[in-house]
């Protein structure tokens, strides 16, 4: 387009409202905002008629796609925060939930919290002496045979086992216990003790005690 580039409105009723100075020639051309949409340009250029009075002819629309602010449901620019749960963006562009690293470590100790809870609510059973599950601090043992008592695992220090043993069989039976280096096994009074009987249809109470050694107490 040949002319002299001469003024840009930024809507059309502004040029609408634009007087064409004697001064302007005929091929000059102007830039008009599209209403304000922001969607294009519409070009218009000065044309002159048979009576020789200059007007502004529609030369045609230079579109663009400007990028805007992100919306719900638009992708566009967005800015970072430091507020609790907004997104602050790293120095190579990537974003991270501020705060979030310290709500892990809440989460990690509510999970944790809640697992000591659930340690002391309810109770497990067991049909077996061995292995005992050391996830509930209240065990059920019906048993039928004898055997040796041991945990499913490691008992946390400071951390105790109450257990109800039911012989559920019609002969008597026998608990071994262990007294090694890291087992104690004690009656009431505080005598060692190696094993425990329990009589047909019988029942006894057995505790265990994590402190330095898993100190093992009945009442039989």
């Amino acid at each position: 387009m040949g002319g002299r580039f001469i003024q840009s409105f930024a809507t059309a009723a502004e040029k609408d409202q634009y007087v064409i100075p004697e001064t302007i020639n005929s091929g000059d051309w102007y830039l008009v905002d599209d209403d304000e949409t922001h969607e294009g340009h519409k070009t218009k250029y000065v044309a002159t008629d048979a009576s020789g009075s200059m007007y502004l002819e529609y030369a045609g629309i230079d579109s663009y796609d400007p990028v805007g602010l992100a919306t719900e449901t638009t992708a566009g620019i967005s800015k970072g925060s430091d507020i609790d749960g907004q997104i602050f963006y790293e120095s190579d562009g990537t974003g991270s939930v501020v705060g979030w690293d310290a709500l892990k470590q809440r989460v990690t100790t509510i999970e944790a919290d809640a697992l000591e809870l659930a340690f002391y609510n309810g109770y497990t059973t067991t049909t077996t002496i061995s292995t005992i599950p050391i996830t509930k601090r209240s065990v059920l043992a019906n048993l039928t045979t004898s055997g040796t008592l041991s945990l499913s695992g490691v008992l946390p220090q400071g951390k105790e086992l109450s257990i109800k043993a039911r012989n559920t069989s019609s002969a008597e039976i026998t608990i071994t216990l262990t007294n090694d280096a890291t087992w104690e096994s004690k009656k009431p009074n505080g005598d060692n003790i190696d094993s425990v009987k329990i009589s047909a249809a019988g029942a006894i109470e057995i505790n265990i005690w994590a402190l330095d050694k898993r100190i093992i107490k009945t009442d039989a």
